[in-house]
């Protein structure tokens, strides 16, 4: 699935940095793939540096019943030609244990 704006939201935040969240059912390696999200600085987007929660979560239908509960902190990044990037930095769950737990 695509980038879906309505999932982002600002949590915190002041004119020098922010907070975000970002939830979805797209698997980890999909979201973390370079340029899924969009560089579109029109839609109340993060800049470079900035702090998000990402939370990627199983599909209500079953249908990716794979997709463990990934929840992590990461810091949003952006390439020269303009590709934004998702570097995680802490996982606060990890798969494995929220799959079994």
């Amino acid at each position: 699935m695509p980038y879906d704006a309505s999932n982002l939201l600002c949590v915190a935040g002041n004119g020098q940095a922010s907070h975000w969240s970002y939830s979805t059912v797209d698997r980890l390696a999909e979201v973390l793939t370079p340029g899924y999200f969009p560089d579109d600085p029109m839609r109340n987007f993060m800049l470079p540096g900035e702090l998000l929660t990402l939370t990627c979560l199983p599909d209500r239908a079953g249908r990716r019943r794979r997709n463990p509960v990934a929840v992590l902190q990461a810091v949003s990044a952006r390439t020269a030609n303009g590709v934004w990037l998702v570097l995680p930095l802490t996982p606060i769950a990890r798969p494995g244990q929220a799959a079994g737990g």
